[in-house]
């Protein structure tokens, strides 16, 4: 089935990404620390942690260069990068770096480890990690990075 534009790309690049956060809870279950609940926004109310939370940032299609044309319809590539931030305590409790640090590491491995998303979704790479960050829409502490993730698509031609 061909792809149709709109967030339906979007929605699917987060619904994977968040399917990978929470794989990754059941692999950690008996570690230390551990990620114990995932979120598929910031904004988060009433959070427990240790949690990650992730959104979508930006997104853009690939310039026309990068487009083919068959009877098939026309294949554009879509980037999304999405953040992931790590909490691990409210913004008036204490921060841990090692636990934070052990955490980030944790989330990345797992992502690259999954680079291949299936359906066309693709993990192109990770960056911009930060440490001893204050996040006012949750009112938590913890890091924060960003990952990008590259869909190729096919737009049936009408």
């Amino acid at each position: 089935m061909a792809e149709i534009f709109g967030t339906d790309i979007f929605e699917a690049a987060k619904d994977k990404l968040l399917a990978l956060m929470t794989t990754l809870i059941t692999n950690m279950a008996a570690d230390d620390p551990a990620i114990g609940y995932a979120y598929d926004y910031h904004n988060i109310v009433d959070i427990s942690f240790n949690a990650v939370s992730l959104q979508l940032d930006s997104a853009s299609q690939l310039d026309d260069s990068t487009q083919t044309v068959s009877a098939t319809g026309v294949g554009a590539i879509y980037d999304m990068e999405f953040s992931i931030r790590i909490h691990i305590d409210h913004i008036d409790g204490k921060y841990d770096s090692v636990k934070v640090a052990r955490l980030m590491n944790s989330v990345s491995n797992k992502l690259h480890k999954n680079k291949d998303l299936g359906t066309g979704f693709r993990i192109q790479y990770t960056a911009d990690y930060k440490f001893n960050e204050e996040f006012d829409l949750s009112d938590t502490l913890g890091g924060e990075f960003l990952v990008m993730v590259r869909k190729f698509a096919n737009h049936a031609q009408e």
